[in-house]
């Protein structure tokens, strides 16, 4: 319940479960748990990937989402292509998600790293001679 509570209790919210009946241990007339900590997780493991929990715990866009950008972007390639075939000039600029943006970022510095060891050893060198 540290990481993502806004979003773990609306979608508990949204399925008519509260999540103070598990906070508060509350009790039903036979005395067991309204909501265990093993019923909470079950249901948390087994939210639909389109819910807030799974989005947020993913940290990254449904396969829905995936679809509906690739189609965006799509477009938008389509869009340059006939403005190219008019003598115009277009940038098409991608949609990308949390996930390919971090992807190309840490790319980006490895690439950083490595060319800086390089040039770290050829200074060195150029240095011994």
């Amino acid at each position: 319940m540290q990481h993502f509570p806004e979003e773990i209790e609306v979608d508990l919210l949204e399925r008519g479960i509260d999540i103070a009946d598990w906070w508060n241990k509350t009790v039903d007339g036979e005395g067991r748990r309204v909501l265990s900590s093993r019923r909470l997780l079950t249901i948390l493991k087994f939210l639909p990937p389109t819910s807030n929990f799974q989005n947020a715990y993913r940290d990254d866009w449904t396969d829905d989402r995936y679809l509906a950008v690739a189609l965006v972007n799509e477009l938008r390639s389509l869009r340059v292509d006939q403005a190219a075939l008019s003598g115009h000039e277009m940038e098409m600029v991608p949609i990308k998600s949390p996930r390919q943006q971090e992807s190309e970022q840490a790319e980006i510095e490895e690439k950083h790293r490595i060319r800086a060891g390089i040039i770290a050893q050829l200074t060195d060198l150029s240095e011994t001679e």
